[in-house]
């Protein structure tokens, strides 16, 4: 089975997916999607991704969208290397690290972000 995903060029969902997948040493096929011809919402990578967006990974019949989900899956499926740590001291401590990124970054840096950007 071959694993593939698909991407738009820049977008840091799949950016997330496809580290993983590297950072695990896994051979896997890119399709890299136009985002201005809009081939993410094509009938033929709609019938991959209903949704309509990316990343999506195939691995022959399991189909997966969302890259967080897709990390989850890459950690179970291909155990070497693990992502979120190798004792359940070390995932609590990942996920508590992405959350309070999650959670607090973005209000943290919009004062100083936003008049540069916007």
């Amino acid at each position: 089975m071959s694993l593939e995903i698909w991407t738009v060029s820049g977008a840091p969902s799949p950016w997330r997916a496809t580290l993983g997948m590297a950072f695990k040493g896994l051979d896997y096929d890119v399709h890299l999607l136009s985002a201005a011809q809009k081939e993410h919402k094509s009938d033929a990578y709609l019938a991959i991704n209903p949704r309509g967006t990316v990343p999506t990974v195939k691995n022959g019949d399991t189909t997966l969208s969302q890259s967080v989900a897709i990390l989850a899956w890459l950690d179970r499926e291909y155990p070497a290397k693990p992502l979120f740590g190798e004792t359940p001291l070390d995932a609590a401590m990942i996920w508590q690290r992405t959350m309070e990124i999650f959670d607090y970054l973005p209000d943290a840096t919009s004062g100083v972000l936003s008049p540069i950007f916007f």
